[in-house]
């Protein structure tokens, strides 16, 4: 359990760095590299608890798509999908670290 919790904090790390930089490419615009530090972002509201600013980010966004239209290269649209990806995997991080604590416990 605990090597599968230590894949899960490693992959929240590099998959930014990954994917981020070919969508990048992908999009053509270096812009797209701040993509990066919105997915750290994500990560940094799961840790300090600031589950708000996600819930504050995807009204924001949804108010967007009402009023311009989905663009999966528009750069509001993949900043907030980089925030969502970063927070996901943080909070699976962190929910499979409490499941891991919880079972080890019972054994």
């Amino acid at each position: 359990m605990k090597t599968a919790y230590k894949l899960l904090i490693i992959s929240s790390v590099l998959l930014p760095l990954i994917l981020v930089p070919f969508a990048a490419h992908k999009g053509d615009s270096p812009y797209f590299l701040l993509g990066i530090a919105f997915c750290y972002i994500g990560a940094w509201c799961v840790l300090t608890a600031l589950d708000l600013l996600v819930v504050f980010a995807t009204a924001g966004i949804l108010y967007v798509w009402f009023s311009m239209g989905y663009n999966l290269f528009d750069y509001t649209t993949f900043y907030f999908l980089c925030l969502l990806g970063g927070y996901l995997l943080a909070k699976l991080a962190v929910r499979f670290k409490k499941l891991s604590e919880a079972v080890s416990v019972i054994d």
